[in-house]
């Protein structure tokens, strides 16, 4: 019950028959809170959209957690559990039968490798081994990163995991101008439990106006009874001159059901 009020900030129970109800507070210290061997099931929805196509692919992970150092470092072995694809051309979607094979390629490729993912308990990814920078992509998105001090709705602070993997596709020897931000949206509770709620955008500009700027926005939600990231959205595209060109990557993280 400690952990728990200290997580909650000034939450407390009410009852509804024989029903506990977390109350909503108004400010709380959030984060991971695990245990080894602990494990946990994400599903991670990657879509690539240029013009009028569209190509897709869902992948479940079971991550089992193997150590938690005394300073706070999670070790996370994730494994595949499940893969699906979609690829659109204009407004048809193309059979099942007809991605069946190549689903089956991937489900064999990522299946036979194992993911490791270096993670702080204030949320941010220190690394992704064991996978191409491709397929590392969604792992990136179970970052969220907190405050170690109690956090109000409305505080913002900087989230660069929102931006770190995209480093990548930016020459080593150019000079970028990072800006992130991250914002506590809100508090709630439903049926599931209790909630934070946050936004979040951030950009990587290299030279001048004139040149592209890889963008980054998305909302994500934090279970504060469990210390587990609940949700994630994020899209990540190019612009220039305040336009957006080129396609749309929409990568979507939802926590599953043990």
């Amino acid at each position: 019950m400690l952990v728990l009020s200290l997580l909650l900030g000034c939450a407390h129970f009410s009852t509804s028959g024989n029903q506990f109800r977390e109350a909503v507070p108004e400010v709380a210290v959030i984060g991971w809170r695990l245990v080894p061997g602990q494990e946990l099931n994400y599903r991670h929805t990657v879509r690539l959209l240029r013009g009028d196509r569209e190509i897709a692919r869902t992948e479940s992970w079971a991550y089992l957690v193997r150590d938690v150092t005394p300073t706070g470092e999670v070790l996370l072995e994730g494994r595949l559990t499940g893969l699906g694809t979609l690829r659109r051309e204009k407004n048809t979607i193309l059979s099942q039968a007809s991605l069946a094979q190549v689903e089956q390629l991937e489900r064999d490729r990522l299946g036979s490798q194992t993911v490791t993912i270096r993670l702080s308990l204030d949320g941010h990814v220190l690394s992704v081994s064991g996978l191409s920078w491709e397929d590392s992509l969604p792992h990136h998105a179970l970052g969220l990163v907190f405050p170690d001090n109690p956090i109000e709705v409305g505080h913002t602070w900087a989230y660069p995991g929102s931006i770190a993997p995209y480093r990548n596709l930016v020459p080593p020897e150019v000079n970028i101008v990072p800006q992130t931000e991250i914002r506590l949206v809100s508090f709630y509770s439903n049926e599931n439990g209790v909630f934070a709620s946050v936004d979040f955008q951030g950009q990587i500009q290299a030279g001048g106006e004139g040149l592209p700027q890889i963008e980054t926005h998305g909302e994500g939600v934090w279970d504060l009874v469990s210390g587990q990231l609940y949700q994630q959205k994020q899209r990540v595209s190019l612009s220039q001159y305040s336009e957006p060109f080129g396609g749309l990557l929409l990568i979507e993280t939802e926590r599953q059901p043990q």
